[in-house]
């Protein structure tokens, strides 16, 4: 992996998996690890490339928006004319949260050839991906594609997520 001489990564990453809103009664905050992780490395002036998969629907439009102004690029962004950009239903508890995170949303469906064409543009030194999206073989699919096309380039794939058991 390519580091500057104070060993910050100065090569492509790419970031592959959901973007979902929490969904409380009131507002809706955009999240999902991948997103998460390539807001907060554009942040730090990296430019990393999100691939995921959004709905035609207003959460779409609050996602653009959001890394419009933080100034990230929205190429890997795939758009679905099916399946709703991601939600997690927030409903507030006496004490806490009860967190139900919806069936069959657009990033269970990443397409795979997109996805490896974003990834052969961007030539990745590092892919971060998230576990939920590999809920569904396409997506699956779509993570390993993007992997294996990226192998051979001193690539490294990394994630921090867990499911749970």
């Amino acid at each position: 992996m390519s580091t500057d001489q104070h060993g910050i990564i100065t090569g492509n990453i790419v970031l592959f998996g959901e973007v979902l809103a929490d969904v409380f009664p009131d507002s809706s905050v955009m999240g999902g690890a991948p997103f998460n992780v390539a807001y907060h490395l554009q942040a730090f002036g990296l430019c990393p490339i999100l691939i995921t998969r959004t709905g035609n629907d207003p959460l779409r439009q609050q996602l653009i928006t959001l890394m419009n102004a933080a100034g990230m690029s929205v190429t890997g962004v795939q758009y679905d004319p099916y399946y709703p950009t991601g939600q997690v239903q927030v409903k507030p508890l006496e004490n806490g949260h009860e967190f139900k995170i919806l069936a069959e949303q657009a990033y269970d469906f990443i397409d795979p050839e997109a996805a490896s064409d974003t990834a052969a543009v961007n030539k990745p030194q590092l892919v971060y991906f998230g576990t939920l999206a590999q809920r569904n073989s396409i997506s699956g699919i779509a993570l390993q594609f993007n992997i294996r096309y990226s192998a051979g380039r001193n690539t490294t794939a990394y994630t921090t997520s867990t499911s749970p058991a």
